[in-house]
């Protein structure tokens, strides 16, 4: 973890209020595992570009759900 945090670019935000919040009522459809809630809904609040190989979550971008850069 801490050679990859060494590269720059890489942050760990850390769940808030209102990610934790954010996870519990995300709109639309999504699946119930909590891990995934967690990462959408963090990349929801900070309006960051969500990069992931999970066809759940690929599904609920396609969607609208997922939006957002972060520089």
């Amino acid at each position: 973890m801490a050679e990859s945090l060494a590269d720059p670019g890489p942050i760990v935000e850390p769940l808030s209020p209102t990610i934790a919040v954010e996870s519990c009522y995300l709109p639309g459809r999504f699946h119930s595992d909590p891990a995934d809630r967690i990462i959408v809904a963090t990349a929801r609040v900070i309006g960051a570009t969500l990069l992931t190989r999970d066809r759940d979550i690929l599904d609920y971008a396609a969607a609208g759900y997922v939006t957002g850069r972060r520089a």
